[in-house]
């Protein structure tokens, strides 16, 4: 049983989406998303991309936290205390999401936080 086989595609309803990433320079990674709507009829999509920092800080490794703030010159500053300060630029206005990515684990686990 194969994902074709569930009839998600008929009648050509989906995105491609395809997602290249390119380096001009050892601290440099370009990104470019693109999208196209295979449906007959026009449709919103909404993407997300992502970018994180590995949780060090909870575990006693550093309890220093990273920080992803808006920039006014259409970047998000990403401050790490071992990194240093990198940008990621972006083209237009999206909306942006910023969220502290916690797991409840008293909610999911029945334990206590870390």
């Amino acid at each position: 049983y194969e994902l074709i086989d569930t009839g998600i595609f008929d009648d050509d309803r989906y995105f491609d989406v395809f997602i290249e990433y390119a380096k001009l320079e050892a601290e440099d990674i370009l990104v470019r998303v693109r999208a196209y709507n295979r449906g007959p009829e026009s449709a919103g999509l909404h993407l997300l991309p992502q970018i994180w920092f590995r949780n060090t800080w909870d575990w006693g490794r550093d309890e220093r936290k990273p920080e992803i703030a808006l920039d006014p010159e259409s970047a998000l500053r990403l401050h790490h205390p071992a990194l240093g300060e990198m940008y990621l630029h972006r083209d237009g206005s999206p909306q942006l999401l910023f969220c502290d990515n916690r797991t409840n684990a008293p909610l999911l686990f029945g334990s206590k936080d870390a």
